[in-house]
């Protein structure tokens, strides 16, 4: 049994594809987090902080 910490999504895929025993991802990479899988186990106020200093886009179309 392989169980995947830190990689990418495609990263993952590739690994799940080639290997021969049974695999699972317990943790993934986001872009949100920036690349630190484990920020969100840390505590929420991490993971909520970042979103709310994301820019609001709003669409000029009127």
């Amino acid at each position: 049994m392989n169980i995947i910490v830190g990689l990418c999504v495609g990263h993952d895929m590739l690994f799940a594809k080639f290997s021969k025993a049974p695999v699972t991802t317990l943790v993934a990479k986001d872009r949100l987090t920036g690349h630190n899988p484990a920020a969100v186990l840390y505590g929420q106020n991490f993971y909520y902080k970042r979103l709310q200093k994301q820019p609001v886009i709003k669409d000029s179309v009127g």
